[in-house]
């Protein structure tokens, strides 16, 4: 008689949960699994970071069932439903996998481009389609996975007085919107920047709204001090850099431009031309950058906090 051992078990309930989950991939979605997803240390403002914390724990997997029970035993909805919004290039998707990973949640990514269709019905069915594909993903992996609506101001919006076809489908498909997430039971997590185009109907069914704001000082010169920590900036390059208006993904992009000018200028000299790239940067997009630079050297001695 021939046995398997613990770990050939394990292993095979693993690849059979792998296999059974590539099944459920379409045109509509693509799954992220969560170890696939690269380690990223972020950096929040105060409120943000209070906000990130609490879902983070919510989803944890010592506690998500629990959780489950207890709103049940309440008569509240089992769905944890979020929305990440706020302004670009600060954060909100990468937290959205940052999350995952942590809570080692896999992601089922909705491709919102492959929603609208231009004939009658079918955006209506695609948007029912995500939901039921998102349920039979669910049915099939051992951590319920987190559905992701990236941008998800592109098919939510606000019901309209109808006078085109147009308008009727895009009644339809915030009013199945809605209802799905009135009887959504799992993890959604929508980033977007424009929520001023949001039916108010939709804000009750959030259950956390975090607003990504633009990082203050202080986080920005420890996003910069994470990012550049193998360039030998000085402390005061860090507070000259944090003085100009940037997001992560503006010091994302000052990196890359860094490392292009390292492979192109071999002999150059690029930490020099870190300062220029950083208004680059901002410029096209900001229209108060503080340019300046006044502070005093005992500052960086005794008030920095990065």
């Amino acid at each position: 008689m021939i046995q398997l051992t613990e770990i050939a078990k394990e292993g095979l309930v693993k690849q059979t949960e792998l296999t059974s989950k590539t099944r459920f991939l379409s045109s509509i979605g693509s799954i992220i699994p969560c170890e696939k997803i690269n380690e990223e240390r972020l950096f929040y403002n105060q409120e943000e970071e209070i906000q990130i914390n609490t879902i983070k724990c919510a989803l944890d997997i010592n506690t998500y069932d629990d959780l489950k029970t207890n709103l049940q035993a309440n008569n509240l909805g089992t769905g944890i439903i979020c929305l990440f919004y706020g302004n670009p290039g600060t954060g909100k998707t990468a937290s959205v996998l940052q999350i995952a990973k942590e809570v080692k949640r896999d992601v089922l990514m909705v491709n919102i481009e492959s929603i609208h269709s231009k004939w009658v019905g079918e955006s209506e069915k695609n948007i029912a389609k995500i939901f039921e594909e998102y349920k039979s993903l669910k049915s099939v992996s051992s951590n319920t996975p987190i559905l992701l609506f990236n941008e998800g101001d592109a098919i939510i919006g606000r019901r309209v007085n109808v006078n085109s076809v147009v308008d009727q489908m895009n009644n339809s498909i915030q009013n199945i919107l809605l209802q799905k997430l009135e009887d959504f039971d799992g993890i959604l997590i929508i980033t977007s920047n424009l929520t001023k185009n949001f039916d108010e109907a939709f804000e009750r069914r959030f259950l956390y709204k975090v607003k990504f704001n633009k990082p203050s000082y202080d986080i920005k010169g420890k996003i910069l001090a994470n990012v550049f920590k193998n360039f030998d900036l000085s402390r005061e390059d860090l507070c000259k850099l944090a003085n100009i208006e940037l997001t992560g993904a503006n010091i994302a992009n000052i990196k890359k431009k860094v490392i292009v000018d390292s492979l192109i200028k071999k002999n150059h000299d690029v930490k020099s031309n870190i300062y220029s790239m950083a208004l680059l940067e901002a410029s096209p997009f900001s229209k108060s950058n503080k340019i300046g630079f006044t502070f005093k050297n005992d500052y960086y001695e005794d008030n920095i906090r990065f």
